[in-house]
């Protein structure tokens, strides 16, 4: 465990090497990189959140055996089921990548932020077709929860072939979660909102070989998934994100992540004002906080890195909190 400052960044470093021949070396063994290529698929817009990994260097497989052996699938009920079918497709993924977005009406954010999410896999199809089975077996929950034999369940819908975006097929999928009458009536107006956020929904498809699944039901940033897969010129192709990659991460990353500050203020910003906040100028290209992943031989270095511009950002904008 390490920490440096420079004139640039503040980071903190953590190396593990696995004792050599042990479960954990065989698992982490290593010949991930391409971290940076994942995250370029995913859409080039202002975004809260985003990571990527490169799966190459972990044995998935063992780690999805390894949860399987510990839960029979014929005694832990419905949750059992639900990982047995989760399980293998983990281990068929070779690279994930994950980006929530700046909502374009900050104001409406129990409808969900538009969020994107893509796993490269041995078979995409094959994926899909098994998140429309789990999707089945969601309908079969049935929580009771205490309130006089009212129990939460699960409402889901998989709609095939939904629309059609630049010539790739899309489906259609929806998933929400029913409240008791009586927890409703306890939430009181709270109860309104609690039913949007129970509530997810969006579009997932075969992108050359690649998963593609909105968080929302949001046309547009599907057809913009589908370009910049198939472009690979999204996220950190360039800007802050790749100058802070470049900088304060790790080489050779098998996964990185960044959250954007300015994103964030982006989104929180008029939602602030709207209760009587002072307005906040966030600058261009503000870099984010970044954290990254190496894995190699059997050991994995990981690495947390804050620019010194976006400490003195948070700095200066909490005197003018402080002033009023």
């Amino acid at each position: 465990l390490g920490a440096d400052l420079d004139g640039q960044g503040v980071g903190v470093s953590f190396a593990a090497q696995f004792k050599s021949g042990s479960w954990m070396a065989k698992t982490f063994h290593g010949g991930g990189a391409g971290a940076p290529t994942v995250m370029a698929k995913l859409p080039n817009e202002p975004y809260l959140f985003a990571a990527a990994a490169d799966f190459k260097g972990v044995n998935i497989k063992a780690i999805a055996d390894s949860v399987l052996a510990k839960l029979p699938k014929d005694k832990t009920g419905w949750v059992g089921r639900l990982i047995h079918e989760t399980m293998p497709l983990m281990a068929n993924m070779k690279s994930m990548s994950e980006a929530f977005y700046v909502p374009s009406n900050p104001a409406n954010l129990f409808a969900g932020f538009p969020g994107l999410a893509i796993v490269e896999t041995a078979n995409a199809d094959a994926y899909i077709t098994s998140y429309k089975t789990q999707l089945a077996e969601m309908s079969k929950i049935k929580l009771d929860l205490g309130l006089d034999g009212q129990s939460l369940t699960v409402t889901s819908k998989f709609t095939d072939n939904a629309l059609t975006i630049d010539g790739v097929s899309v489906h259609q999928y929806q998933m929400k979660y029913n409240l008791p009458p009586a927890v409703l009536k306890e939430l009181g107006p709270a109860g309104m909102f609690a039913g949007q956020l129970t509530n997810s929904a969006g579009y997932i498809a075969n992108v050359n070989g690649n998963v593609l699944m909105t968080m929302t039901i949001d046309a547009g940033m599907m057809k913009k998934g589908i370009a910049t897969i198939k472009a690979g010129n999204g996220l950190g192709s360039n800007g802050a994100m790749d100058a802070v990659r470049k900088k304060g991460l790790p080489k050779n990353l098998a996964a990185e992540g960044y959250v954007s500050v300015s994103g964030i203020m982006k989104t929180a910003g008029p939602v602030l004002q709207m209760f009587g906040g002072p307005a906040i100028g966030v600058p261009q290209n503000l870099p984010p906080i970044a954290f990254g992943s190496a894995v190699e031989d059997g050991g994995v270095v990981q690495r947390v890195y804050v620019p010194v511009k976006l400490i003195q950002w948070v700095k200066d904008t909490a005197m003018q909190f402080m002033q009023g």
